[in-house]
């Protein structure tokens, strides 16, 4: 479980930039994960997604599209994927406050629980899996 909340961390705390070579930069450093197993309940809760990842910054909205299969990360792109199965959305302030946090995966998770990253799931089956994992997140989180 901590190497998939280190990934996702890696993955939201990468501050991303208007240019283009910069936000290539940064799909290239997260296509080294690309293989990697998602373990335990992140594996049977998002093994098989197709994710789209909107940042927005400044005026500008940056789309990173993540694929898992067989609790693996199989795909990072830049760009939307045409049949998502969750969507995420955040901003650039909030990646850098993360970025710059003394504990980043505390502030990745306030950042979540704050509504700073937000996250649905598209179609009904979907919706359902990721409400649910929502209201079992807060309850898990009162006794922590």
């Amino acid at each position: 479980m901590r190497k998939l909340v280190l990934l996702f961390g890696i993955l939201f705390l990468f501050s991303f930039a208007s240019a283009q070579i910069q936000v290539n930069e940064k799909i290239n450093f997260l296509k080294q994960f690309e293989g990697e197993e998602l373990p335990g309940i992140a594996g049977a809760s998002f093994g098989n997604e197709r994710m789209n990842l909107y940042v927005e910054s400044g005026e500008e909205i940056i789309v990173i599209s993540l694929i898992t299969e067989n609790k693996k990360f199989a795909s990072v792109t830049e760009g939307e994927l045409t049949n998502p199965t969750l969507l995420i959305y955040t901003d650039e302030t909030t990646l850098k406050e993360i970025e710059n946090s003394e504990e980043p995966l505390g502030a990745f998770e306030s950042a979540i629980n704050d509504g700073k990253i937000t996250y649905t799931g598209v179609g009904f089956g979907k919706k359902i899996k990721f409400a649910f994992m929502k209201i079992l997140a807060k309850i898990v989180g009162w006794f922590r």
